[in-house]
């Protein structure tokens, strides 16, 4: 329960009959300004938690126009080569366990290895790391001249030029330079 402020007021018998109002008026007056009062907090309450909530819901985007990926992605049978993606946020910090992906989709002709693409869609998907990093060591063969996306699920940062050491893509052509080596 609230306390109320007591007011000093004098009976209404001692009043003459006129009065009433002019007491009834400044009760009502007061009551406006403190309701007014309480919602110009409520106000300033309800906006700043709505401005910090933004703020926080904003902080790990990507914004492409600070994330880094090279434009040329070297892959090898062995996956010996590093490919590494930066994701940053609007204000250039970086963003940790963001999801990286590389979309191959568009580069027909390049062939991943089994053990990285399993479910045989052409992406490989990698987690960042605290800098907001993360590298790949891609494992594939064949020529292309398509691209791969390069970016998040809704965003693009590069599209790369796939280079291969292996120039046919055949994985069984790569089983047999290995045995024979």
């Amino acid at each position: 329960m609230t306390h109320q402020p007591s007011v000093a007021r004098r009976p209404r018998a001692a009043l003459p009959p006129h009065a009433g109002v002019a007491v009834a008026t400044a009760d009502s007056r007061a009551a406006a300004q403190r309701l007014l009062g309480a919602l110009g907090l409520a106000l300033a309450l309800s906006l700043g938690l709505a401005l910090g909530m933004a703020a926080l819901a904003h902080a790990d985007v990507p914004d492409t126009r600070f994330c880094t990926a090279d434009t040329c992605l070297v892959a090898s049978p062995d996956g010996g080569f590093a490919y590494t993606v930066v994701l940053r946020d609007n204000s250039n910090a970086p963003i940790a366990n963001g999801t990286v992906v590389l979309d191959f989709t568009n580069a027909p002709g390049i062939v991943l290895c089994n053990e990285q693409d399993a479910d045989h869609d052409g992406r490989l998907l990698g987690t960042t790391n605290a800098s907001g990093s993360v590298t790949f060591y891609v494992k594939a063969g064949g020529v292309s001249t398509g691209r791969v996306r390069v970016g998040t699920a809704i965003d693009l940062i590069t599209l790369a030029c796939p280079r291969t050491t292996d120039l046919d893509g055949d994985p069984q052509s790569r089983v047999i330079r290995a045995l024979s080596s």
